[in-house]
Parts: C-alpha cells; structure tokens; sequence
C-alpha cells in the first residue's frame, strides 16, 4: 500500500512541478513556436499560466490573435489553452505544442482576413486548432458588421497517418445549421474536396477541386436534396412580389439592391430560399408574334431621350387602351391613357424632367394584348 501511495505522490509531483515555473520567461519562445507550428500571430500576451489537469497544458490569460505582420487583429482571446508534452520541461527542451484550444472567442474578419486565411491553406501546420462556443463576424469595406456565424465546433489539423489536412466546422448561418469539410490530400496536394451539408433548408453539396499546371482550376460540383419548391415561403425574412415585369428581349434579368435587408447588411445578400416567376401570355414576345395586330405600339423617339418623348400609337378598330410608364422593377411611373378608346393613328408625348436618368419601358395593352418598348432616359 505504501508503494502504491509512494508512487501516486511521485507522478502527482512529477506533473505538478512545472506550475511552480515562471512561465513569464517563455513568453518570446511560446511567441515564436505558435508562428512556427501555426503559422499564427499572437501578441500583447496578459499572463501565463501552467495547469495539468485534465491534461498538461498551457493557459494565456489575454492574447491577440492576427494572421500576419501586416494584418488587422482579428480576435482578443481569453483562456487561450495550449497542450504541450510535460517531459519537455524535465528534458529542457523546446516546448513541442500539441493543439491550441480556444473556447468563447469572437473572430472579426473583413476582405484581406478571409484572403489570408485563404492562403493558410496552402501552409503545412504541424499542431491541432480547435474552437468551441464562438462567432465569426464578417466586417464589410466601413468596417461594419453584415453577418454572424456562430461556431459550435472547429477543428483544423493534418492528420499525419492519412496525411491530409483538414478543417471541419459545425456552424450556423442566417439560421441555417451546416456542417463544414475542407479537405487536402497531400498524396494529391492538387486535388481538394469541400463538403457542405446544410439544414433547413436541408441541401448537400460536395465539391471536388483540381487545380491544373496553368494555375486553373477544374472539378465536380454535385448538390443533392435541393426541392426549391418544397422551401419557397418557409423562410421569409424578406418577401417581395413583382407584378408584369417586361421583358422584350427573351431574357428575364433580375437585379437585387446591396441592402436588400436593410442598411450594412451589402455582403450578406441576396440569400434566397425560393424563386416564384409565373409568365402571364400576354407577356410572351414569341406567342404574340403570332397573334393579329389589333393595336401598334409605334417606335418612340428620340431613343435615348432628353425628358421629351414622342410615342405612336396606331388602332385598326377602336381599342380601350392604356398607356403608362414603368421602371425595371415594374413600378408605374407615370399614367399616359387610362382606358381610352382609340381609333386610327395619334402621338403621345411624354415629358419626363421630374424622372431621372435610367432604363424604362413603355406598356401598352387592350383587354387581349400587351406591347412593350425599352427607353433610356438621359440627363
């Protein structure tokens, strides 16, 4: 019994004294091993601290977190954990870092940070990174914030018996849970796989990339469970319908506003769930080739124009017409002829000084036909 104490007190000591080190004195080489295993830099560190349960390791009570020299800090952390192998302080070697664990941290990336962290990539780290509890927020060029991703668990490491390396995430995103694989096979460093699986709405997409002698790159994209009419209306931070939108050249273009969702919000959109386009006949260029002309929406000029347009209007028969102007997304301008039997030819004139600069479109339709004509109007 007394040797089974005996040894219990001795491996508790054995492990135990390394707390008693002045860890302060590390500080530059804990600095300079992070950057040499991660690739990571840290500074304005606030406090070391040894601790060996449950396992050894390292504790930075405050340390910034910056992906290079040149970078913004991207995180404050508190508690940063480092695992580290006790015998190397008997041994008095090198601390030989094992993983950096963060917990509760807030990451704030912009433009340049996503490009580096990019570039990371393609660096070889020899330790694991794992992060838990935290959130990821994108800053736009002002530096505002336009989205959140919390981070449940993040792990980033090469796995040196598959030699791959690996960064898994299960995250969320605009309230959709996800779950994040990028993988690098360095048996085929030219070859990437990124897996993304999605919950509701419940997608799956896998990617395999290659990248090419010429720097190009080539691949197979697959996406599974996508119904986009199963999703339209579940998810419906933003509704908006547009009736009898033109379209004369055979292409519905469709174009959404930086701030969709409001003010600071440009990066994140758009983020759509569902798409609804019902074609109504009478906006069928191709159907109403075919049909007998019983009005004629004349070639209006200038074209482009300056506030003054001229407009022809010819009926073989008298038609109830109506005459208006609208913008690209449908929305009347101006009222020209409302429900106005016409009979023969006649022009209409539009004066257009309180509008401004932009692409219009003139509409004109009876009870059984609608005519379209683009106009530009320049100031």
């Amino acid at each position: 019994i007394f040797t089974a104490y005996f040894f219990i007190f001795s491996l508790f000591l054995f492990f135990s004294v390394p707390s008693v080190y002045d860890f302060n004195k590390f500080e530059r080489q804990i600095v300079e091993k992070i950057d040499s295993v991660y690739k990571l830099k840290i500074l304005n560190i606030s406090g070391i601290n040894y601790r060996f349960i449950p396992s050894p390791h390292i504790i930075l009570n405050s340390v910034d977190l910056k992906l290079d020299d040149s970078s913004e800090i991207i995180s404050n952390i508190k508690q940063l954990k480092i695992s580290i192998s006790v015998l190397d302080f008997y041994n008095k070697k090198k601390f030989n870092l094992k993983e950096i664990k963060i917990n509760k941290g807030n990451f704030y990336l912009d433009k340049k940070n996503l490009n580096l962290f990019r570039n990371h990539f393609k660096e070889k780290i020899h330790g694991k990174i794992s992060i838990n509890n935290s959130n990821i927020f994108y800053k736009d060029s002002k530096g505002e914030i336009v989205s959140i991703s919390p981070i449940k668990k993040l792990k980033y490491y090469i796995n040196l018996n598959t030699k791959q390396k690996k960064l898994e995430i299960i995250g969320t995103i605009f309230d959709s849970k996800y779950n994040f694989l990028w993988q690098k096979d360095y048996n085929n460093p030219k070859l990437k796989h990124i897996y993304l699986s999605l919950s509701n709405p419940n997608i799956n997409v896998d990617n395999l990339i290659l990248e090419n002698d010429n720097k190009n790159f080539e691949g197979d994209l697959k996406i599974t469970n996508l119904d986009v009419s199963q999703e339209v209306g579940k998810h419906s931070a933003l509704e908006k319908k547009i009736k009898y939108v033109p379209v004369t050249d055979g292409v519905l273009d469709i174009h959404f506003d930086l701030n969709l969702y409001g003010q600071g919000y440009a990066a994140a959109g758009p983020f759509l769930n569902g798409l609804m386009i019902n074609k109504t006949s009478g906006l069928d260029t191709k159907s109403d080739r075919n049909k007998p002309s019983i009005f004629k929406l004349g070639k209006a000029f200038p074209n482009p124009f300056n506030n003054n347009l001229t407009i022809p209007i010819a009926a073989e028969t008298g038609q109830s017409l109506t005459i208006d102007i609208i913008d690209i997304l449908g929305k009347q301008v101006e009222l020209l002829v409302a429900n106005r039997t016409i009979k023969g030819k006649f022009s209409l004139q539009w004066n257009a000084t309180n509008t401004p600069t932009g692409t219009y479109f003139i509409r004109a339709a009876s009870d059984q036909h609608i005519q379209i004509q683009k106009i530009s109007l320049v100031k």
